[in-house]
């Protein structure tokens, strides 16, 4: 039997039926009943919180904090979310003929949760302070989760707790000196940890009080008996919490780059568009697991991102706006999104976001960016010409297509700087994704534009954009050309030396091209 279970078995999961067992508490809690236990739950569930009770009523209080647990709840004795919940199945959390299962206690909403937000909207705290002394205890093992492992808690938890202003949420971020020579591992060297608190406590407050928050939850459970003591750590960093649900944005545009969405982005910002990062792309946090960007561009935002980054762009919460009112319309560009399913959906998140999405023809765009790559650099026309029948070849084996990057130096790297995405095949073909995009969506809030239709009739396309973003229709709206470059190379893709690898690109493209020919607008 494992430690944990064995834990679990002695102490309980629910301290009612624990006292109903006939096993006796030790003093001073050997007063008290299964009743007074359920009777200081119910009042949690309506959330009715006396930090200042006396008698039966405070003893009460003091064995739930003792336990960490509320009767009823899976989490007690040490165990809790961000113990049980970051691995599928953790089978040693959870017994079932305790009537506890990985699905019941992470999935499905616990009666400490319940409480937790009953509380919150009733009780008062002067400080975080109190809260950590007086409520943390009993509430921690349900409100403390493995940041970025448990989905479940950051999918449906924690933009349930963030709705109320009365809630906060955080980063943990533990790190002890590491064992081994070498950079620190997460899991043995360093943990991330997640935390929803009342409103009234803060980053500072946090750390001040640092100790008070692993009351109900040791640090030796969580770091597997690695540190005993928040003093035994090397670090300790706090940082406040948003979910993308609270954010206030009416529109985004999106890739591919190198298709028009820095002109069109000049063109909104003239009309009085607000965009997020200036004339700029937005840029987007990174995991809080730290991972390192690769050259080849990649996104890894969090579902759960830090509130500073909103912060540092200007970027208000929804209840923020309800106080000081909408000021115009937001939008951000960030080409590169297309490229990112798990970004995509985060932002989808964002109430009412609607979508601009470019799309140029993949031959188009190859060699406009194959230009692009070269640009200002002195390599020959035969280079371009080599690289360019790279494309052709590599349509022969579809289903062994290599990005060129993976070769390494030269081009490779070139053209990830440029363009901060893969020149390849599966880059120039973005229709599966907008169409994805478009079922979770809906057709009223994605707009895709064929590039060379805006080029070609600005207005025709404005006519269409301006009613979608709900912006009063403009007459004569001109596109204002963004990042237009002078093109070193004067070739021309009929050339002879350039022709066939033309065609077959062409022919490969023919389903890309027919499958966006069902999302374009602005038809002329």
């Amino acid at each position: 039997m494992s430690l944990l279970l064995l834990t679990w078995l002695l102490l309980g999961s629910r301290l009612g039926a624990y006292l109903g067992s006939g096993l006796s508490l030790p003093p001073p809690f050997d007063t008290l009943s299964a009743e007074d236990l359920r009777r200081a739950a119910a009042d949690l569930l309506l959330g009715r919180l006396n930090c200042s009770a006396t008698g039966q009523e405070a003893l009460t209080l003091q064995a739930l904090r003792r336990f960490g647990a509320i009767p009823n709840s899976c989490w007690a004795a040490g165990l809790s979310r961000a113990l049980c919940c970051a691995v599928p199945d953790m089978s040693p959390c959870f017994a079932e003929e305790e009537g506890t299962s990985s699905q019941k206690c992470c999935e499905e909403v616990d009666v400490c949760l319940l409480a937790f937000e009953a509380v919150l909207e009733q009780a008062t705290f002067a400080s975080c302070e109190d809260f950590l002394h007086c409520a943390a205890p009993i509430f921690g093992p349900c409100v403390l989760w493995s940041l970025e492992a448990d989905r479940h808690f950051e999918e449906r938890f924690a933009p349930r707790l963030l709705q109320s202003p009365k809630v906060r949420c955080f980063a943990i971020q533990l790190a002890a000196p590491p064992k081994a020579e070498g950079p620190p591992v997460l899991g043995l060297d360093v943990w991330l940890l997640g935390i929803c608190l009342p409103a009234v406590c803060d980053e500072p407050s946090l750390r001040t009080s640092a100790a008070d928050l692993f009351q109900s939850v040791p640090l030796s459970t969580i770091t597997g008996m690695r540190v005993h003591h928040i003093d035994h750590l090397s670090s300790l960093h706090i940082e406040e919490l948003l979910h993308w649900s609270e954010l206030e944005m009416d529109f985004g545009i999106v890739g591919p780059p190198n298709a028009g969405t820095s002109s069109l982005h000049r063109s909104l910002a003239a009309l009085g568009a607000h965009f997020l990062g200036g004339l700029d792309e937005m840029p987007l946090p990174v995991s809080w697991l730290r991972s390192e960007e690769s050259w080849q561009w990649r996104c890894t935002a969090p579902l759960l991102p830090p509130a500073k980054w909103a912060k540092g762009l200007g970027l208000l919460r929804r209840r923020e706006v309800a106080k000081v009112g909408r000021q115009g319309l937001v939008g951000f560009r960030n080409p590169k999104i297309i490229y990112s399913a798990a970004c995509l959906n985060n932002l989808l998140f964002v109430p009412g976001l609607r979508i601009i999405a470019m799309w140029r023809d993949p031959v188009d765009w190859l060699w406009s960016s194959l230009s692009r790559a070269f640009e200002g650099f002195e390599e020959s026309d035969q280079e371009i010409r080599r690289a360019w029948s790279s494309f052709a070849i590599s349509t022969k084996a579809p289903t062994k297509t290599q990005h060129l990057q993976e070769q390494g130096g030269g081009l490779p790297e070139l053209s990830t700087w440029r363009l901060g995405v893969p020149l390849s095949l599966r880059a120039a073909a973005p229709s599966p994704a907008l169409w994805k995009l478009k079922a979770a969506v809906g057709q009223e809030r994605l707009l895709v534009l064929p590039f060379d239709r805006l080029i070609a009739s600005a207005s025709a396309c404005f006519d269409e954009l301006l009613p979608f973003l709900g912006l009063p229709a403009s007459g004569s709206m001109e596109l204002l050309p963004a990042n237009v470059r002078r093109r070193r190379s004067r070739m021309d893709l009929r050339e002879d030396a350039l022709s066939n690898g033309t065609a077959e690109l062409q022919e490969f493209f023919r389903s890309e091209r027919e499958s966006a020919a069902g999302l374009l607008a602005c038809a002329l």
